[in-house]
């Protein structure tokens, strides 16, 4: 399991913005930090991207990612996260930034 390069986080911001607006609204300003399972249910949302982001961090086929038991997939799943969950992250909270309200001098 490895970081995204640059180059990859330019296209995932393209075609990963459906996960990404779903994980904003469980890390939305204002609310706890998500559990988990939280952040699970909103992967589930988005299993078709989230295998292929999966698939390309593991450097592996999409096939060999669904062939995965559940627990495997699961392993899989929490390494995939642990690894990449700072280039998710990083973007929503550049997003809460620009979307609070700014105060007055």
């Amino acid at each position: 399991m490895r970081e995204y390069t640059f180059a990859e986080g330019l296209f995932i911001q393209a075609t990963a913005r459906g996960f990404m607006e779903d994980l904003y609204g469980v890390f939305k300003p204002g609310s706890t930090v998500p559990s988990f399972e939280q952040v699970s249910e909103v992967c589930a949302r988005n299993a078709d991207v989230i295998l292929d982001l999966m698939s390309k961090s593991a450097n592996v086929e999409r096939s060999w990612v669904e062939s995965l038991s559940e627990a495997e997939g699961e392993l899989l799943m929490l390494a995939w996260w642990r690894v990449n969950s700072g280039f998710f992250i990083r973007r929503v909270l550049r997003r809460a930034i620009a979307e609070a309200p700014q105060s007055s001098p």
